[in-house]
């Protein structure tokens, strides 16, 4: 196999991540430049974003949803759900909930897909540790990184915000970290569960 020639050892995931950011980022400025504003692809990501608006403005309360409160008690703050449906605050509701307390300049819809460009390009860097920990050359690398981002299952996983890409990104985290040839790394993601 003849290698491509600006492709090298050196620069090759510096064209995998400038590919992948180009991807996530591109879909989203078009649509701010059509509308005039951020729209959000998807309801579920409205949803997501209703919950953690909730919880930044303390109308609920992560106190709330132990298991000693009525479940009546819990959905009556909530503007989106249909009467007496659950309601879950997952982890990702309150990372972006604390993106708005913490950094006041960002809107929350910012800081979804901020968050969601980051774990993109976050998974899609970890992915190549990974591959490199099994020594799979560099342009065998290049090759499934690149076919990776124009996957479809990437592009709707990372340009829809969702709990998944947090969930992906905590995955191939926690994997790399079990692969790692350090021992106090190594049992780190198992160390808690």
């Amino acid at each position: 196999m003849e290698e491509i020639n600006y492709i090298n050892k050196k620069n090759y995931i510096l064209y995998i991540i400038l590919i992948t950011a180009i991807f996530l980022i591109v879909p989203h400025i078009i649509r701010y430049v059509n509308y005039g504003e951020l729209i959000l692809p998807g309801d579920k990501s409205y949803y997501h974003l209703s919950i953690s608006e909730q919880l930044l403005n303390k109308e609920l309360s992560v106190n709330e949803f132990f298991p000693h409160t009525d479940l009546s008690q819990v959905n009556s703050n909530d503007k989106l759900i249909i009467p007496f449906r659950p309601l879950i605050i997952t982890p990702y509701h309150l990372i972006i909930a604390a993106f708005g307390r913490y950094v006041p300049y960002i809107s929350l819809t910012w800081a979804m897909l901020g968050l969601l460009i980051m774990f993109g390009l976050g998974s899609v860097f970890l992915f190549d540790r990974i591959l490199e920990r099994f020594k799979v050359s560099y342009l065998q690398r290049f090759i499934i990184l690149l076919l990776l981002v124009l996957s479809p299952l990437f592009l709707q996983t990372f340009l829809i915000p969702d709990q998944i890409y947090f969930i992906i990104f905590l995955q191939l985290a926690g994997f790399y970290l079990y692969t790692s040839k350090t021992t106090c790394l190594r049992y780190l993601p198992v160390k808690y569960l």
